[in-house]
C-alpha cells in the first residue's frame, strides 16, 4: 500500500487530469448547446477548466517525481556510504605500497581480503 509511493501519485494525478478535462469538455458541450444565452460560458468551461485540470495534474505529477527521485538519491547516499569505509582501506594499502611498507603479494593479498 505504500511501495511506490511517488508512482502511485503520478498515475493519480494522470487519470485525475483526464477526468477533470472529460468532465469540463462534456459540462461545457452540454451548456452550449443547451442554453444559447450560456454559449461563451460553455466555452470557457470546456477551454480554461481542462487548462486548469491540466495545470493542476503537473503539480501532482511533479510532486509525485520528487518523491520518487528523492528516493533513488537517498537510495544512492546509502551505496556510497557503505563502500566508504572500503575505499578508505584501499587507499591506505595502496599507499603502504607506494611507501614499500608491504610487498607487492602482501598487497595483492590483502587487496583480495577487502572484496
Amino acid at each position: 500500500m505504500f511501495n511506490n509511493v511517488g508512482g502511485k501519485i503520478k498515475a493519480v494525478a494522470k487519470v485525475t487530469a483526464w477526468i477533470g478535462i472529460a468532465i469540463c469538455v462534456i459540462y461545457g458541450f452540454v451548456m452550449l448547446v443547451s442554453m444559447e444565452d450560456m454559449a461563451l460560458v460553455g466555452l470557457l468551461i470546456m477551454t480554461v477548466g481542462s487548462l486548469a485540470s491540466w495545470i493542476s495534474a503537473l503539480v501532482l505529477y511533479g510532486f509525485g517525481e520528487l518523491i520518487e527521485n528523492s528516493g533513488i538519491i537517498a537510495n544512492k547516499k546509502e551505496k556510497a556510504a557503505d563502500n566508504k569505509p572500503q575505499e578508505k582501506k584501499n587507499e591506505a594499502i595502496d599507499k603502504w605500497l607506494e611507501k614499500g611498507l608491504i610487498t607487492e603479494e602482501e598487497y595483492q593479498a590483502k587487496k583480495n581480503e577487502n572484496k
